[in-house]
């Protein structure tokens, strides 16, 4: 799985989840991105998601290059980290689960008002400088 950043990075995702959390005094949407520890850097991936016009819009794809989903306004970066992740379950229950460590980013999606307010934002810098 692939996931393409607005600027063009495309990165190779493990696995891509979403859930509703609570941030910012909003409850939003999030994308957890879990990539490979050490196919890339912390900095490289902190640099990417620090700039929120490279998470203006994020498309999801397969390995094929099929689109799966576009998401847009995730321009919140929540968390950066590298984790412990389970990545499978054992069948009985005496064996420990299989886990590996990942790099995981978990970004947030603007509320409605919030895009409104950047939309209006920007209108009046552009009116601003039509002016001067």
């Amino acid at each position: 799985m692939q996931i393409r950043f607005a600027n063009g990075t495309t990165l190779e995702a493990l696995s891509i989840n979403g859930e509703n959390l609570f941030y910012q005094g909003a409850s939003r949407d999030s994308l957890e991105i879990q990539l490979e520890k050490g196919k890339y850097t912390f900095d490289e991936v902190e640099t990417l998601t620090t700039h929120p016009e490279n998470l203006r819009q994020l498309t999801i794809l397969e390995d094929s290059g099929e689109t799966v989903g576009v998401h847009e306004h995730y321009t919140l970066r929540v968390a950066i980290a590298v984790r412990t992740v389970e990545t499978e379950r054992t069948v009985t229950p005496d064996a420990p689960p299989a886990t590996e460590e990942r790099l995981c980013v978990t970004l947030a999606q603007q509320t409605y008002l919030e895009q409104q307010l950047s939309v209006l934002r920007d209108t009046v810098d552009t009116l601003v400088l039509t002016v001067l």
